[in-house]
């Protein structure tokens, strides 16, 4: 009989476990190119931000095919950052729900001289 309540029990953590990684959040995941020339752009700087005290949450740089992705983002309203050196920065705002995955693109026009 034991063996029965400990299977149980480790059902019912399995399910525990997976009810709240499929609540985790938000998952962003987007794409940075260069608007003179189409392709993308590593090493852009792309950030969460509170909307009201500009505090950054979360932060990270696209790779070499100017790809990023945010993982397991808290619910709530952000301002995200698009920044590189020498092009102008973008600022959008975005409303991360529970267990959205959101799909962006952004192009980037170099900075007038």
């Amino acid at each position: 009989m034991e063996y029965k309540r400990v299977i149980i029990s480790g059902i019912i953590v399995i399910v525990l476990t997976v009810a709240l990684a499929l609540a985790a959040g938000g998952n962003i995941e987007g794409t940075v190119i260069e608007s003179e020339t189409d392709d993308p752009m590593p090493g852009v700087l792309i950030t969460l931000e509170d909307p009201e005290s500009n505090v950054v949450e979360y932060s990270v740089v696209t790779n070499h095919n100017g790809i990023f992705h945010f993982w397991d983002v808290r619910p709530g309203s952000y301002s995200l950052v698009v920044a590189a050196i020498d092009y102008d920065s973008l600022t959008t705002t975005i409303t991360i729900e529970d267990g959205e995955s959101y799909e962006l693109s952004y192009t980037l026009q170099p900075c007038e001289e």
